[in-house]
């Protein structure tokens, strides 16, 4: 297991898969520091950094078929790397989660089978 291990979660605290995966990663080690989207906004610094992490641009971060991503679907094809960050931001309920953090690697979980991959590569 990864007990001396430190983990950073991103989760909305609204939804059952985030919060599962939570409990996951509380099981993994009590080292984590936690950042409920549905609570509380995330810095435009903390979201660069971690998109850095994850070698991915905002623009792929964000829940696609969302009702805010249907309704501008034809203005985000123009939003530069600055306004995606923006709109993370600003609407943090539109990020992917959850996303978690270690000191080595970083993973957007999409399912179970993406928490036992992390599991053995961290």
């Amino acid at each position: 297991m990864f007990t001396n291990t430190k983990f950073t979660i991103v989760y909305n605290g609204e939804d059952s898969f985030s919060k599962e995966a939570l409990a996951y990663v509380n099981i993994l080690s009590g080292q984590i520091k936690k950042y409920d989207t549905s609570k509380k906004r995330l810095s435009i610094s903390f979201i660069k950094d971690m998109l850095l992490r994850l070698k991915l641009k905002a623009k792929d971060v964000i829940i696609s078929g969302s009702s805010f991503t249907e309704r501008f679907e034809n203005q985000l094809d123009t939003y530069k790397e600055e306004d995606y960050l923006k709109l993370l931001h600003f609407h943090p309920e539109l990020l992917k989660t959850p996303i978690v953090l270690t000191e080595s690697n970083a993973y957007v979980i999409n399912d179970k089978a993406d928490i036992f991959e992390m599991q053995s590569m961290t």
